[in-house]
C-alpha cells in the first residue's frame, strides 16, 4: 500500500489519483480531512467509483493559518498493512508535520513530500526567514520530494540532494481532456459555438474561482477597453466565489455588453471543455496556476503578468511555479507590468497571430500531460522504495 495526504480531495485530484492507481503495481489510499475553512474548491463527493480507496480523517483549524490533524486512524492503518511508503503534503501550516514525518520513518517507512518546496510569496531564504528554515527541516527529514516544475527543481537542488528531488508536473487529467478536445475538433467550433449561444467572433475565458487574488474586476476593464475597438469580441467567465456579485453588479453599472457568467462546473465536465474549445485567449489577471495548463491543453494562449523573481512581491501576491509554462511570444504574452493599457495590447497582438495557439496546443502536449506527472510520481516511488 503507499499512502497519500491531501489537503481536502477535490476532483482534479481524485481523477489524477485514479490515473495513476491504474498505472501502478501498488495499492493507493487517499488520506484527507476538512479543507481550508470558508474554501470553494469543489470536493470529490464520493459518487464516482474510482480505483484507490480513501480515509478522511479529524482536521482541526486555527483559523485559515494553520491546522493539526488526528493520526488515530492512521497508526491502525499503518499496523494491519504492508505501507510501502507515503506522500505528504509538504505544507508546514500543518503544525504537527514533521512529527507525522517522523511517525512513519521511525517505522522504517519512506516518505516522499510533495508541493512547491518553498512559500510562493517571496524568494526562498532559509539563512534569513524563520519559516523558510524550518521548511528546509523538513524537506531535510523526508526521503524525497516531488515538485511541480523544473524551475521549482533548480531551486530546491540548490539547499538539497538533487537525487532526491523530482518533478511531477502539476497538471490536470490530460488523458479526458484530449478526448474532449477530439469529439470537440470533430464537430467543428461553429456547432459549439452555436450550441451555446456564443454569437461573438472572438472570445476572452477566463475558469477559476472569483477570489479577491485572482482580480478579476482588472480582467472586466481589460475587455471593456478592448471592446471599445471590436464590437465582435466577447467575455466568458467561468466559476463562483465571493467576488461574483461584485462582478455581476460591476458589469451591469458600467453597461458592459457580451458577458457571459456561467457559474461553477467542474474542470472534468465536458460544457467548460465547449467554452474553453470555443475561446481565443485565456487572460490571467491574478497568479498564474492550473488554469495556463487548463487553457494550452485546448490550444488557447495566455496573457499574464509573472513578477520579477528578485523584487520583493506585493502584499497578497502569490507567484505560484506555473508561470514557468507561459513562454513569451511563444504560446502567450508576458505583460510588460500590471496595467490594463499593458494587459490589452497583449491581448491584442494574441489575437492577430494563430501562432500562439499552436505553439500553446504543442507546448502542453510536450509538458503538461497526467503521463508527464504520472512518472514523476512512480520515479520517486521507486526512488525511496529501493533505497
Amino acid at each position: 500500500m503507499i499512502i497519500i495526504f491531501e489537503q481536502d480531495l477535490t476532483h482534479y485530484r481524485a481523477s489524477f489519483y485514479d490515473y495513476l492507481a491504474k498505472h501502478i503495481n501498488h495499492e493507493i489510499l487517499i488520506v484527507y480531512g476538512e479543507g481550508e475553512p470558508n474554501s470553494a474548491h469543489t470536493i470529490e463527493d464520493g459518487g464516482t467509483e474510482r480505483n484507490f480507496k480513501t480515509l478522511e480523517i479529524k482536521r482541526y483549524w486555527l483559523g485559515r493559518l494553520a491546522y493539526f490533524q488526528s493520526f488515530d486512524k492512521l497508526k491502525r492503518v499503518v499496523k494491519h498493512n504492508d505501507v510501502k511508503c507515503v506522500i505528504h503534503r509538504g505544507a508546514i501550516r500543518n503544525l504537527g508535520l514533521y512529527r507525522e514525518i517522523s511517525f512513519f520513518k521511525n517505522r522504517g517507512i519512506p516518505v516522499i513530500l510533495r508541493g512547491i518546496g518553498f512559500s510562493n510569496k517571496r524568494v526562498f531564504n532559509p539563512n534569513k526567514n524563520i519559516s523558510d528554515f524550518y521548511h528546509r527541516k523538513v524537506v531535510q527529514r523526508a526521503d524525497a520530494y516531488l515538485c511541480y516544475t523544473h524551475g521549482s527543481k533548480k531551486i530546491l537542488d540548490i539547499f538539497y540532494n538533487p537525487k532526491k528531488i523530482f518533478v511531477a508536473v502539476n497538471t490536470l487529467n490530460s488523458s479526458l481532456l484530449s478526448q474532449h478536445y477530439e469529439q470537440l475538433n470533430s464537430i467543428g467550433i461553429g456547432k459549439i459555438k452555436n450550441e451555446l449561444g456564443l454569437n461573438k467572433g472572438k472570445y476572452l475565458i477566463h475558469v477559476g474561482r472569483f477570489a479577491p487574488r485572482k482580480n478579476l474586476k482588472k480582467l472586466i476593464k481589460i475587455y471593456a477597453d478592448l471592446k471599445k475597438e471590436s464590437s465582435d469580441l466577447g467575455l466568458i467567465l467561468i466559476g463562483d466565489g465571493s467576488e461574483k456579485e461584485i462582478l455581476v453588479n460591476y458589469v451591469k453599472e458600467h453597461k458592459i455588453t457580451d458577458v457571459v457568467f456561467t457559474g461553477s462546473i467542474s474542470s472534468e465536465n465536458v460544457l467548460v471543455s465547449k467554452y474553453i474549445f470555443s475561446s481565443d485567449v485565456f487572460v490571467i489577471t491574478g497568479n498564474i496556476g492550473l488554469s495556463i495548463n487548463h487553457s494550452f491543453l485546448f490550444g488557447i494562449p495566455v496573457v499574464g503578468y509573472v513578477e520579477n523573481e528578485l523584487e520583493k512581491r506585493p502584499e497578497g501576491y502569490e507567484q505560484t511555479p506555473e508561470h514557468e509554462h507561459l513562454i513569451d511570444e511563444y504560446n502567450g504574452i508576458i505583460a510588460n507590468d500590471d496595467s490594463v493599457e499593458c494587459f490589452s495590447n497583449a491581448t491584442k497582438e494574441v489575437l492577430r497571430s494563430d501562432k500562439y495557439a499552436i505553439n500553446a496546443y504543442k507546448y502542453a502536449q510536450e509538458n503538461l500531460t497526467v503521463e508527464k506527472m504520472t512518472d514523476g510520481y512512480i520515479n520517486a516511488i521507486e526512488y525511496v522504495i529501493n533505497k
